[in-house]
């Protein structure tokens, strides 16, 4: 794995997803994201907005997701289990697809979800995490059924579940089972509810 370095001439540059500390989130083209600088710019994607570029300081993220993507069918049952425990609290679980990147102000790490059908390359200031902890085997159950596991979040974290739906509508986009028109439109009626 390369060292996170993107720039908008960059042909490896792409829209990326940026997660604040308050759980604001902003997607477009990072200009230049490099996990050894404290800052980086963005282009906004959302075209009814007022801003149109942004200058982040690393320190207010609490992940930057760079891609979302199918595995390639890789065996998981020799990747690394791991969590990530951020400073809020909350703690995602996954198995390396890549040894982590680090940075001088982040972690750049390339997370298999546990049903091995998805990966997505995060970029994590240190500000933000607490600690990665390395893990024998997972401590709860396995939700096979994502209804099931979209219902139990939203009885106790209602946030975390619209903020699940700002990630469903982004990847409908990204399918094209939906424009960027309805993207925008509906994207801006969950935000409405946050």
């Amino acid at each position: 794995m390369e060292p996170l370095r993107m720039g908008r001439d960059d042909a490896n540059s792409a829209r990326v997803q940026v997660r604040f500390a308050d759980d604001e989130i902003l997607e477009g083209e990072a200009v230049s994201l490099d996990l050894d600088r404290p800052d980086f710019e963005l282009v906004l994607a959302d075209p009814d907005a007022n801003s149109r570029r942004a200058l982040i300081p690393l320190p207010s993220v609490k992940c930057v997701t760079l891609s979302r993507r199918p595995t390639d069918g890789a065996a998981v049952d020799d990747m690394q289990k791991v969590a990530l425990h951020f400073n809020d609290g909350e703690v995602i679980t996954g198995l390396l697809g890549e040894t982590p990147q680090r940075g001088r102000y982040g972690v750049q790490v390339e997370l298999v979800n546990r049903e091995g059908d998805q990966v997505e390359l995060l970029g994590i200031p240190y500000d933000s995490l607490k600690a990665m902890f390395y893990l024998r085997a997972w401590e709860g159950p396995v939700i096979d059924d994502p209804s099931l596991h979209i219902v139990s979040q939203s009885l106790t974290t209602p946030l975390v579940d619209l903020l699940g739906e700002l990630r469903h509508l982004a990847e409908m986009r990204d399918r094209g089972d939906i424009d960027d028109g309805e993207f925008v439109s509906r994207r801006r009626s969950v935000l409405d509810q946050i």
